[in-house]
């Protein structure tokens, strides 16, 4: 063999020496690393699943899931609801998947369903009849269907879809429920990890909140005139709630307020998030519930509870400055002009009255999740039309012994009034009247010039 042909020799032997000899730095298709053949093996089905390992497993029970809940308030007793649902491992009775085995030391009593293997036999006609598809997806909308109930309302309108992504703790998670695109063995970077990546579900819902949850409960109330109303008078509102996790979940719930609402303070350990909608600021409640760590079966319930107020928009909560803005205005006009049958009428016009005043007078018309700084005539009116409250009630509230004070300090003849009544409720903005009227045969000897007293 001349020189040249050798080194060329040489140089090709160098090249298959090398290319046969190259590590593998990535588990590629064709570059198997999964061992396990039981997806291609159970129930004569066809896959690739990842080896499972207990390591890869993050819960000590059955079920491995990250959700979020976001509830919307439209109103002040209708909630939509949007939840998302990373599955990463589920319970095997859930799918009646008791009997699929997963090798490398698993127990089938201890031990979920891995995301991988779901994938695998989600065509899989179980002995029910149906396909492990359709009873996850009736699972998990049986169970957040108890969760809500549990915690929020009455739930109505459930529809549950598989989908390929979700928001989780404001970070978007990617997910398939493709089998033939979640192994180490089929795509290039994904790691030999059968609880990854998870199975996603999407459920939408509609939540009826029953008004006594709010403290409202008067019969044929106009329940959500009234919670604007309170709310736009610059009261506020408090929502009791439980929000729930089930064992080896960790849920995000976030409660987003009306489009006329702001939470401005809460409970359970959450946090405030500031939101921007229409050009008007505003802000959610989000809680983080982790029951990763259960070892049985119990649900893990915490109490929560938000506080409800205006949102500054193109309707601003009421403003008031109690030092000058005019609360109640007292007219006592005495008509002598028949010296025989005087005339008193004592005109009270109310315009606001402070919450001190009203507790004052033993009137209360809302009970300890409504909290008011004061009640203006229109918040009054409304309170009558809604069946809030009976402003003839209010009427029996007023202190008549103190009016009565007062009158003694300027009629020259001793009036006694029995109580007031509602004359008319007046424009919207305006105050509301009580009167009382009294006539007086007096002693044609005895004047009592007319007169007028205002009280600010």
């Amino acid at each position: 063999m001349t020189a040249p042909r050798a080194r060329v020799a040489c140089f090709i032997l160098g090249l298959l020496i090398l290319s046969g000899g190259a590590p593998t730095i990535s588990a590629d298709p064709g570059d198997e690393e999964v061992v396990n053949t039981i997806c291609q093996t159970w129930n004569s089905t066809s896959g690739i699943c990842d080896d499972y390992n207990f390591a890869d497993d993050e819960t000590a029970s059955m079920e491995w899931v990250e959700g979020r809940y976001n509830i919307n308030m439209a109103n002040s007793t209708v909630m939509s609801v949007t939840l998302e649902w990373a599955i990463h491992e589920i319970r095997r009775d859930d799918i009646m998947l008791e009997d699929l085995p997963l090798g490398n030391g698993s127990d089938s009593s201890t031990d979920g369903i891995p995301a991988d293997y779901i994938r695998n036999y989600l065509d899989y006609v179980t002995l029910s009849g149906s396909t492990v598809r359709d009873m996850l997806l009736n699972s998990v909308s049986s169970t957040v269907t108890g969760l809500i109930d549990n915690g929020f309302g009455t739930t109505s309108g459930v529809q549950t879809s598989y989908v390929n992504q979700i928001t989780y703790e404001d970070q978007t998670l990617q997910c398939t429920d493709d089998r033939d695109q979640d192994s180490a063995d089929e795509v290039a970077g994904l790691p030999n990890d059968a609880y990854n990546p998870p199975l996603c579900l999407r459920t939408t819902l509609a939540i009826s909140v029953d008004p006594a949850e709010l403290g409202l409960t008067a019969v044929g109330m106009d329940v959500e005139r009234v919670y604007q109303g309170l709310l736009t008078m610059g009261g506020l509102v408090r929502t009791d709630m439980n929000l729930t996790a089930l064992p080896g979940h960790a849920a995000s719930y976030e409660f987003v307020p009306p489009s006329y609402g702001t939470i401005v303070n809460m409970s359970g350990g959450g946090d405030l998030v500031p939101a921007t909608s229409g050009g008007y600021s505003y802000n959610y409640a989000r809680w983080n519930v982790n029951h990763k760590d259960a070892s049985d079966d119990e649900w893990l319930n915490q109490s929560a509870a938000v506080t409800m107020a205006r949102r500054d928009t193109t309707t601003r909560p009421v403003e008031l400055d109690l030092s000058n803005d005019r609360g109640i205005r007292v007219d006592i006009i005495v008509d002598a002009s028949d010296e025989r049958a005087t005339t008193i009428e004592v005109r009270l016009g109310i315009h606001h009255i402070g919450m001190d005043t009203l507790n004052n007078w033993n009137w209360n018309f809302v009970d300890d999740r409504v909290s008011v700084p004061w009640v203006t005539s229109d918040g009054l009116r409304l309170a009558h039309h809604t069946g809030l409250a009976n402003l003839s009630d209010f009427a029996e509230k007023v202190p008549i012994e103190d009016l009565n004070e007062l009158m003694g300090e300027y009629s020259p003849v001793k009036l006694t009034l029995i109580h007031l009544y509602l004359h008319h409720l007046m424009a919207q903005g305006a105050s509301i009247l009580f009167i009382n009227r009294v006539s007086l045969v007096q002693n044609p000897h005895q004047a009592i010039g007319a007169f007028r007293v205002k009280l600010q």
